[in-house]
């Protein structure tokens, strides 16, 4: 399934924010976004890029689910919270850091840890990452 693509919604408002690069796609090392397969996963870190990138564990396993033909993964990190108010005020939901796809597209979405999902749960419904289903 074709997820969209956020990027022009994004694009204007880093301008706004601190530490605009923290939600681009341009890692050292990185490549290029994964060609839509069958099962797209994304793996959201509950807290910052700054503090989430540096987990192997998340880079470990969205490298693992890649190699898995018609499997792809991308990643999400809660936004700080200069950019959550200001996508929470655009209507903008989480997005993924590769593709810029909203995370509530994804066929799966899993918190990469555990112990700090509680915490960033209600903040990840305020960012429309995670839907709940309705009566």
């Amino acid at each position: 399934m074709a997820r969209r693509d956020l990027w022009p919604r994004v694009e204007p408002l880093l301008s706004r924010v601190e530490r605009p690069a923290r939600y681009l796609n341009h890692e050292w090392g990185c490549a290029a976004p994964v060609a839509e397969g069958d099962f797209a996963f994304c793996m959201i870190y509950p807290d910052t890029y700054e503090l989430g990138q540096a987990n192997q564990a998340v880079r470990i396993l969205v490298n693992a689910v890649n190699a898995v033909d018609g499997m792809a993964a991308e990643r999400a990190f809660l936004p700080a919270p200069t950019l959550c108010d200001t996508m929470r005020a655009e209507g903008l939901p989480l997005f993924s850091i590769e593709s810029c796809a909203p995370v509530a597209e994804f066929d799966a979405v899993e918190a990469a840890d555990v112990r700090t999902l509680a915490a960033s749960l209600l903040a990840k419904l305020d960012c429309r990452a995670l839907v709940l289903p309705q009566e």
